[in-house]
Order: structure tokens, then sequence, then C-alpha cells
């Protein structure tokens, strides 16, 4: 076999082939788009966004205004290309009565396999202090500020995370992680991911299809409450003179509690069942695999520093 000879390439032009290419490469790095919208509103006004992806974070500000910020990248493609991407990609606002509505989507679904999924998005929401939200992006993780009002969230994949709320939270994803600083009425669902509540109250409802809950009760619950998972640990921590029907079990592991409990029917190693206190609400804790442990409040706390 011959050797092959590159008697065609021209050795002077190389830096200036390789710097067109560059070039090249770097004018494809993809694109930016930004849309800024503002509306008056009073407090305890409802938020309303379904979008089809991107992160939603919204936090609270001063004044009576809702302002909004989408944020719109895209990598990889030409700017002629990224252009095409950003008109089908409709967003709409709309403000009616006491709604602000946001929604977005590709005006037809995307093919499998192009460009269109490297759409990134990310909305960022400033909002009065009173103010009530109802968000839904089908991917991407919602946060959200210390804030008043009733919040409904919902992620088809990321996390939820929430301040300080003063009123009821309702949440879900169906994969990822949960955290709440603080709110009264919980009921909040993951399908894999952990669920930590630091400042629970009134009424609880935890459900983890796949993940370890963490929660504590800032005094006696108004309502029955509930924390289960299929698989991981549970750990509760409430004041030492809560009064509840308590049930506690895991199909795998062991059960404990640091409260003395008035035990009802047999005992197990992986359940108890009885009253703290007297009665009250019910606290029921389950896991199929993993330990539940109730504690005395600030123990937790404790045994982490």
């Amino acid at each position: 076999m011959k050797p092959i000879l590159f008697k065609s390439l021209n050795w002077n032009a190389l830096p200036a082939t390789v710097a067109c290419f560059c070039l090249g490469v770097w004018a494809c790095q993809g694109a930016e788009d930004v849309i800024k919208k503002s509306f008056q509103v009073e407090p305890g006004t409802l938020l309303v966004m379904e979008v089809d992806r991107g992160s939603i974070e919204v936090a609270p500000a001063g004044g009576n205004q809702v302002q909004i910020e989408v944020v719109r990248k895209v990598d990889r493609v030409s700017d002629s290309k990224a252009a095409d991407i950003f008109s089908r990609h409709e967003v709409s606002f709309i403000q009616e009565g006491n709604e602000v509505r946001v929604k977005a989507q590709f005006k037809t679904p995307p093919k499998l396999f192009t460009k269109d999924h490297n759409l990134q998005v990310s909305y960022n929401v400033l909002v009065p202090k009173q103010f009530n939200l109802d968000l839904h992006t089908r991917v991407g993780s919602v946060k959200i500020g210390d804030l008043t009002g009733k919040m409904k969230l919902k992620t088809g994949a990321g996390s939820l995370k929430l301040g300080k709320i003063d009123g009821p939270v309702e949440g879900k994803t169906g994969t990822g992680s949960i955290a709440i600083k603080r709110a009264q009425i919980i009921t909040v669902e993951t399908g894999a991911g952990s669920i930590t509540l630091e400042d629970a109250g009134g009424e609880v409802v935890a459900d983890s299809h796949t993940g370890s809950i963490e929660a504590a009760l800032t005094g006696q619950p108004k309502g029955d409450c509930r924390f289960v998972t299929g698989a991981g640990s549970i750990r509760l921590a409430v004041p030492a003179n809560t009064a509840a029907d308590l049930e506690m079990s895991t199909g795998a592991g062991h059960v404990e509690s640091d409260i003395p409990v008035t035990l009802v029917g047999k005992v197990s190693k992986h359940s108890i069942t009885g009253k703290i206190n007297g009665g009250g609400p019910k606290l029921f804790l389950h896991t199929r695999v993993g330990s539940v442990s109730l504690k005395k409040r600030g123990v937790i706390a404790a045994e982490k520093e």
C-alpha cells in the first residue's frame, strides 16, 4: 500500500482555516431572548402559570405590581434557527379581573431529535407579599419566597422549595425533592424524592413514593396528619405535650418514640399503636422499607449539630 501524501493541503493557510472553523463554532453557540411584562394588581390576586418547560422562581416585592421576566436560551444553533424556535414557542400574558395568567408552549409539539428540545426557559417573578399562586411546569424546579396566600404548585420533574408561607400549601412533583420552611396546612406528594418540612402546623399530608420524610410540627395539630413513603425513613418531631392518636409502622425496619405512648393492642418491633397525652388527632406514619421515629421537638436539630 502506497503512503498517503497530503500534497493538496496548504499549510500556510492552516491558521486561517482553523480560525474560520472556530468562528463558525462560536457563531453557533446559541442565543438568548428575554421577555418582560408587568401588571398593576391588588394584594390577594391570583397568578396562574401553565408552562411546558422551565424553572419558576417567585419572590415578594413592595408595591402593587406583578413583574415577570422570561429568559429563553437555545444552545448549539445558529441565530436564524434560534429565532425560529423562539417564534414557535408562544408565551402569552393575560390579566382578567383578579387573575394574571401566563401560558407558554410550542404552537405545534416539538418533534423528537430536533433542536427544539435544546430550548431552556426560566421564569423570574416578583409579586406583592400577599398573593396567591397556581403554578404548573411540566419540567423544571419551583422556588417560592416568603408569601401570604394560597400556594398550588406542580411540576412533572423538578424540586419544590418554599420559604415561610402564611397559608395552605399544595405541592406535587413527579420526580424531585420537596422542602418547606414553614406552613400551616400542607399537602405534598413526590414520586421520587425526599420531603423536608421544617416548621409545619395545622394539618399535614406528606407522601413520597420513594424517599425519606423529615418533619417538625410547631404545636398541637388541628387535624389528622399523615406521613407515608414507599421506601425511606420517616422522622417526625413534635412538642412533648402533643395530644394525638399515634399509629407508626414499617414493613422492614424499626419504630421508636421518645414520647410515652399508651399502647393499644399488640406490641411489635415493626409498629406502635396508641395514644400520647390522652389522644387527639391521628398521627399516621408508615414506610414499607425504612425506620420510623417520633422525637420531641428540638431533638432532631440537636442530633444534626
